[in-house]
């Protein structure tokens, strides 16, 4: 299943954006709590936000301790081979 897909991720990102325009334009700060009249207007809801950017922050410190654990993984195998090779450079004279 996709993340985006399920988690309307486009659609969010796509309020959050319209939010900004307009509050950015208006003087009124609290424009967002309003529907303008002859128009609907697709609310953010801040629960939903926030559990989107929990589940992004978990994903983001997973994929940091992978990429911890490959370099970590990286480092020991170079070691290794640089160790092997110093050892069949000896041999050798």
């Amino acid at each position: 299943m996709d993340f985006r897909k399920i988690r309307q991720i486009d659609r969010k990102t796509q309020q959050i954006n319209d939010y900004i325009k307009k509050a950015g334009s208006t003087t009124n700060t609290y424009s967002h709590y309003r529907k303008p009249s002859g128009s609907s207007v697709d609310k953010l809801n801040p629960k939903d936000i926030d559990m989107l950017i929990g589940e992004i922050t978990l994903m983001h410190s997973r994929a940091e301790l992978y990429i911890k654990f490959l370099k970590k993984r990286i480092h020991v195998s170079s070691v290794k081979q640089i160790k092997s090779k110093k050892i069949k450079t000896n041999y050798l004279f």
